[in-house]
């Protein structure tokens, strides 16, 4: 190539014939002549390698510290936050996560407990084949996938109305659900829990089934079953929920006025005890919240007497605080013990925690208040406390126990029900100190102060607390409070007013009356069947358990009781037998014959029951004494 310029021999060259010069490219190198250590040169890299690696590993160590004194700093200000109420919450915002109580209660046991709640129930469904199951769901509450063999369509959903932005629903039963139900109310009514628990097994959709068998597990100590079972049926119930109900949403309600509802409330009752039996405290908020929201108006579980002990157990003080400002217009909670005490050592904790002032005094204005309208709460509390006689309270007339016993059955029942929720509360050192400080302070002040106002408050007292409401005998019966019980553990004292009964719906769907009570073949209800479970509760009232000798007594009694049941059951199966052959009879006979026949069955069905040496009466003799009664 022409007009190149190449290095030759390390000399510019303007031309040349061959761009490869077969020369070689020679460069000098300058020697120092010493022999080069590559040992010692790879010793020195690898110090220097180990100096920048321990460096790097100071710098990540200062900025991991750093990073987690950061952490630790947000999180106790986020605590502080929530303790003291800094900031306004959503009173009904659902923490998803926390609807699990057995993730809850491996959190707390630690990871050796990792296969908790891993076995079978003989009641659980998820042990069937899973390739032969058709359907396959999983809920908002319950997140486990659960299979349905077939789709029952026993039970739907529809929208009531829609007023104010509040959606109203109700689960619509079918003809075939109505028909179980008739069944069940029959065997409820004579105790049958054998037919009870077959009918969870064949007919697992059936909620009032699942809630009474569940609860008869329990009593049986058969918890994991029983939870089994409630699990089941709350899952079920979410299946059948309409697409438009938001189980989460404040303004969707299920008003329990409506029957096919009260199940549903009752489950996830259950299964909220359940949380609170096993000290899941978080878990059992979620659901207390989602209970109470879906008919926040009535509140006919009466959980707002427990929602407050919940969150302080959980420390939500945040909440509580929230929650109170909110609705004491609206449902006058400062006339509930348990929201009064409860606020008083919320703020009297925001105080320790934050040694904020106006906290201090917030704590001394709930507990004055307290301390007049319901007095007897530390009363008791510290005379099961043992610290009765330290106190020195014993000594004012207003607040004693002699008073107690004086007070309107609901205004005791309400502080039965705090003490209830409330005791490992009240036991904490700091709210112990707090109550025995402010006790023996306000005591005397209001005994002999009349600022206060102590006859306005009595005569208000009387007039507040009348009688006792079915939701809070709803409350003290679905805990176990005072021996308060139902003969339906589904449907416990049922409202006054009630919208879609099962003898409404029997009418609808055409259902022969045979399973309702007091129709005109069977006589009245109150003819046909004894109510033993009047009995039972009182035997359960008046016999002290406590007592040996006495125990012995009542076992004898409880044995005679169920000799009777068994009485009962052999009467009805007879009347039933003696009607179906009477039918028989009328078919295949006409005019006078008929009549004939219905009395001689009739007279030999009143032979076979003097021959039974029983009490019970059927229901001639019933409506008899009736209408003697009445004349």
């Amino acid at each position: 190539m022409s007009n190149k310029k190449i290095f030759k021999n390390y000399k510019v060259e303007e031309e040349s014939d061959n761009e490869d010069s077969d020369c070689e490219i020679k460069v000098k190198i300058k020697s120092s002549g010493k022999k080069i250590d590559l040992a010692k040169i790879e010793s020195e890299e690898i110090e220097q390698i180990k100096k920048r690696i321990f460096q790097l590993e100071v710098d990540e160590g200062k900025k991991k510290e750093k990073d987690e004194r950061n952490n630790v700093l947000n999180v106790l200000q986020d605590s502080v936050d929530q303790k003291t109420t800094l900031k306004t919450v959503d009173l009904w915002k659902i923490d998803t996560k926390s609807l699990d109580v057995d993730l809850e209660y491996k959190k707390m046991l630690g990871a050796a407990f990792n296969g908790l709640g891993a076995r079978e129930s003989r009641f659980s469904n998820s042990g069937r084949g899973r390739r032969s199951g058709t359907k396959q769901f999983t809920g908002k509450l319950m997140k486990k996938y659960r299979y349905l063999e077939k789709d029952p369509g026993t039970l739907s959903m529809k929208l009531i109305e829609e007023k104010y932005g509040i959606k109203s629903f109700k689960f619509v039963p079918s003809k075939v659900f109505v028909e179980i139900q008739l069944a069940f109310r029959e065997a409820v009514n004579a105790f049958d829990i054998e037919w009870v628990l077959n009918n969870v097994r064949t007919h697992g959709y059936h909620l009032p089934s699942a809630a009474v068998a569940a609860n008869a597990l329990i009593i049986q100590d058969h918890s994991q079953d029983a939870k089994e079972i409630v699990e089941w049926g709350i899952w079920f119930g979410e299946y059948c929920c309409s697409r438009e109900f938001d189980i989460f949403s404040p303004t969707h309600r299920l008003p329990y006025i409506y029957e096919p509802n009260r199940s549903f409330f009752i489950l996830m009752h259950m299964y909220m005890k359940y949380c609170l039996d096993k000290k899941c405290y978080e878990t059992a908020f979620q659901y207390a919240r989602i209970i109470y929201m879906k008919d926040i108006e009535n509140d006919p579980l009466s959980v707002s007497m427990c929602l407050d002990t919940i969150a302080l157990k959980i420390r939500n003080i945040n909440w509580l605080i929230n929650f109170y400002d909110e609705y004491n217009t609206t449902f006058q909670l400062e006339w509930l013990p348990n929201y009064l005490y409860s606020l008083a050592l919320a703020y009297n904790q925001a105080f320790i925690d934050t040694s904020n002032e106006k906290y201090k005094e917030k704590a001394d204005e709930f507990i004055k208040k307290a301390f007049i309208r319901f007095p007897f709460v530390v009363t008791l509390f510290l005379d099961k406390m043992s610290m009765f006689a330290d106190s020195g309270i014993e000594n004012y007339s207003f607040g004693n126990l002699i008073t107690f016993d004086k007070q309107p059955i609901g205004y005791q029942y309400l502080i039965k029900i705090y003490l209830y929720h409330a005791t490992d509360i009240l036991k904490k050192p700091e709210n112990m100190s707090f109550l025995d400080q402010k006790s023996r302070h306000y005591f005397p002040l209001i005994q002999n102060d009349k600022s206060f106002k102590l006859e306005e408050v009595v005569k208000k007292r009387f007039e507040l607390f009348v009688g006792v409401p079915k939701s809070l005998k709803r409350h003290m019966t679905l805990f176990q409070i005072e021996n308060m019980s139902a003969s339906n553990f589904s449907d416990p004292f049922p409202p006054k007013k009630t919208e879609d009964d099962v003898e409404s719906l029997a009418k609808k769907y055409g259902i022969k009356n045979e399973h309702l009570m007091g129709n005109e073949s069977e006589g009245s209800s109150e003819g046909v069947r004894f109510n033993y479970q009047t009995m039972v509760d009182l035997f359960t009232t008046i016999i002290p358990f406590q007592i040996p000798n006495i125990r012995e007594g009542a076992e004898v009694l409880r044995m005679r009781i169920e000799e009777l049941i068994e009485d009962h059951r052999e009467i009805r199966r007879n009347h039933n037998q003696v009607n179906e052959e009477a039918d028989l009879q009328m078919n295949n006979d006409g005019g006078n014959e008929i009549s004939d026949n219905i009395e001689n069955e009739t007279a030999s069905g009143e032979s076979n029951h003097e021959e039974t040496g029983t009490d019970i009466t059927n229901s001639s003799q019933v409506e008899e004494e009736r209408s003697g009664n009445d004349i």
